[in-house]
């Protein structure tokens, strides 16, 4: 469309405000692609005239315009639309309803995500959801809105709830995710190589059987019917397990059933360790040693192992996973699968800038997890008996 066009074709709807129809022209047209990037507008004495209006009501359009980045103006040169795509000034960063993000991994990596989008001269949002879950299918229409009006300019979604990807990925901003579904722009985590560390250190100490705790579902699918990475994550584990020779029975894995979703929300974690313990703990015959994930679902299983008086590493050796930066308190000798959560930030936001950018990235940014062999220094002086029930 060029500038005569953009003139003629203005039509206010009646009853309305003249100041915030003449933005919300302008906006759809810059928005839509119509009025091509780096165009010079009309001066506001110009446009006042053609529109029917006056100067300082053209200036308020213009203004909540400048405001939401979509134009700039140019001392002594005039008022240009600005490029929509390549630049992040404003990312939301989404919650879905029903999802805490209080003192866990969700909650540091947002801190994580602010502190990151800050040093990169982005403000952040956070967007958290209070509407029904019977509604997650449904757009959020504020957000909807507010990526239309491109008052945010990107959208972050470090939990994701698999019931809202449709309308998601259809946001008119970039949108990158924490997710373990197959879709294009998401961090991923990278279990695989330290997994297979562990378990290789564990046959070399002469471990000969392991069990598995884990949240993950093995059975989960994402809305294209391919299996997750919750999936991948016990295919891994047992070709690992088979590799180097550790015996693995299927009344040894105990992980979230079908229906609970790909994982099971922090807040129950803690409760399905302990309670998964006691189950693989009553069994007649046990593994040597084992595997669990995620942090929480190992605060349950240091419970139920310190209930049971489990000797470690006697009549047990354990692998747990951990967040560097939120440590996990271990009574016992453990080696430990660590991850970085300031790297799984940084990769977020890396992964949203390359979108921002016009870059494809249909492949997911895997965050590689650590292996932390067994350290003496997490033994409390306790001997080797899980002390933990007092």
């Amino acid at each position: 469309m060029d500038v005569q066009d953009l003139i003629l074709n203005f039509h206010p709807r009646p009853g309305f405000s003249r100041r915030s129809e003449m933005a919300a022209y302008l906006r759809e047209l810059i928005v839509s692609g119509k009025v091509a990037e780096g165009t010079k507008l009309p001066p506001t004495l110009e446009l006042a005239k053609a529109w029917g209006s006056h100067a300082p009501a053209v200036h308020a359009a213009m203004n909540a315009l400048v405001k939401e980045g979509l134009v700039l103006r140019l001392m002594g040169r005039g008022t240009f639309v600005r490029s929509t795509t390549g630049e992040l000034r404003k990312v939301a960063l989404y919650v879905p309803s029903g999802r805490r993000v209080a003192n866990n991994f969700a909650g540091h990596l947002m801190r994580m995500l602010e502190e990151q989008l800050s040093q990169r001269g982005v403000r952040s949002e956070t967007w958290i959801s209070r509407r029904s879950e019977t509604l997650a299918e449904q757009p959020w229409e504020e957000l909807v809105s507010a990526a239309k009006r491109r008052e945010i300019q990107g959208v972050i979604v470090p939990v994701l709830e698999p019931r809202e990807i449709g309308w998601l990925t259809k946001l008119s901003v970039p949108v990158a995710f924490m997710a373990m579904e197959h879709l294009p722009n998401r961090v991923a985590m990278g279990m695989g190589t330290a997994m297979d560390e562990a378990i290789a250190h564990l046959a070399g100490q002469g471990c000969r059987s392991i069990g598995l705790i884990t949240v993950l579902s093995r059975q989960a699918q994402d809305a294209g019917g391919e299996n997750t990475e919750a999936v991948e994550f016990h295919e891994n584990f047992l070709r690992s397990a088979n590799r180097h020779g550790l015996e693995i029975r299927e009344n040894w894995i105990q992980s979230s059933g079908v229906g609970v979703g790909l994982a099971l929300p922090e807040q129950e974690a803690a409760r399905f360790g302990y309670e998964s313990f006691h189950q693989l703990w009553n069994q007649p015959e046990k593994p040597q040693t084992l595997f669990v994930y995620t942090d929480v679902a190992a605060q349950g299983v240091l419970m139920a192992l310190g209930q049971r008086q489990v000797r470690v590493p006697e009549d047990l050796r354990l692998v747990l996973h951990r967040n560097s930066e939120l440590g996990l308190f271990c009574p016992v000798p453990a080696s430990f699968i660590e991850v970085k959560v300031q790297k799984v930030a940084s990769a977020l936001v890396d992964l949203l800038e390359r979108v921002s950018r016009g870059q494809s990235v249909p492949e997911p940014v895997h965050v590689a997890a650590t292996f932390v062999p067994e350290n003496a220094a997490a033994r409390l002086d306790v001997g080797t008996t899980a002390a933990l029930a007092g």
